[in-house]
């Protein structure tokens, strides 16, 4: 397994592995209506839209040559003044999970982040979400907000983790 900084021909992968993690992450959290809606076009279509935005990195982790994984990172959206930067999506398709992907995903986008002078890091996961909420908690994630979020007709709590040394957090998920 390697993980590596996203091509523009990975967004392919990427939109269908993003689908399908949501499809079977939320279940039972998410409307089953609005799991159904999403599309691997759109998604890949927001993806291509986004692919170049400065500031903004993804990575894919790879298994056997396929994108098991990835994440992206880039500035916080919210302004939060002790975190300047946020790990906007993470996941890992469920055969790869458990494995240390995330872990290693979580490395690249904090070293990429840390070398970009970014000091804090602030994720925002489904409160609903327990194993989510485990894996930011083991790598040291603090509560770092709270807020709500609509997702066709529902509205979901989500819980902020932050890590305000970026560095300190690079040193301990390294590989």
């Amino acid at each position: 397994m390697s993980v590596r900084a996203a091509t523009e021909a990975d967004i392919p992968a990427i939109a269908r592995l993003h689908v399908d993690t949501w499809r079977s992450a939320y279940r039972g959290i998410v409307d089953d209506a609005y799991l159904a809606s999403l599309s691997y076009a759109e998604f890949e279509k927001g993806r291509r839209e986004r692919f170049d935005t400065s500031g903004v990195r993804t990575f894919v982790a790879e298994e056997a040559g396929e994108v098991a994984g990835f994440a992206t990172a880039g500035p916080n959206r919210e302004l939060d003044a002790r975190y300047d930067s946020e790990l906007y999506a993470i996941y890992v398709r469920a055969a790869s999970a458990r494995h240390g992907l995330g872990r290693q995903l979580v490395h690249a986008c904090a070293a990429w982040l840390a070398a970009e002078r970014r000091v804090g890091m602030q994720v925002w996961v489904l409160r609903d979400n327990p194993p989510a909420c485990r894996f930011y908690e083991k790598l040291g994630g603090v509560p770092a907000g709270f807020k709500v979020v609509r997702f066709g007709q529902q509205d979901l709590a989500h819980l902020g983790y932050g890590w305000p040394d970026i560095a300190a957090l690079a040193e301990r998920v390294a590989p």
